[in-house]
């Protein structure tokens, strides 16, 4: 639907940078990103419609990134990108940039001929940081989102600090 990795395809390429990093000391973040009230414009303009603002939130993803990094879907609404060679204040300031594009984006709807704008939400984890392997680093992010969604959504949060 996307054009990007898939979940299996993510875990490879994430267990292959992790031994990377582990290898030459070097740092290693992702971006867990999650689409801010996903289900609630779903359920007001359809799946369609839906699935439209995957294919261009991928596509925003694909642009604000380098070309050294790696965006994956990793189901329903939810992102990853894989930053290689990155250490935490960087990839916060990649995750900074990423909910600054998205919130600006307007995204058509071609039944109505409005637009609407969407936010996300971003974890930031980073080895060995925050975590030694490609689990523990998804698990990190994901579990920092919990507490950003219950804050009013659209912040970027980063690892340990965050919990």
């Amino acid at each position: 639907l996307t054009g990007l990795f898939n979940l299996r395809q993510l875990w490879k390429v994430l267990d292959r940078e992790i031994e990377r990093s582990r290898r030459y000391s070097r740092s290693c973040s992702l971006a867990m990103i999650d689409i801010d009230f996903f289900k609630q414009f779903n359920d007001r303009y359809g799946h369609l419609q839906g699935d439209e603002v995957l294919k261009q939130a991928a596509a925003i993803f694909r642009e604000h990134i380098r070309n050294s990094d790696i965006v994956a879907r990793y189901g329903g609404e939810e992102f990853v990108v894989i930053m290689p060679e990155t250490g935490k204040e960087l990839a916060m300031l990649v995750g900074e940039k990423l909910r600054n594009a998205f919130a600006e984006y307007r995204f058509q709807l071609p039944e109505s001929g409005t637009a609407e704008r969407l936010t996300i939400s971003i974890g930031v984890a980073t080895f060995a940081q925050d975590g030694g392997s490609s689990r523990e680093l998804v698990d990190m992010p994901g579990s920092a989102l919990y507490p950003a969604a219950e804050g009013g959504r659209n912040p970027v949060v980063g690892g340990v600090e965050a919990q």
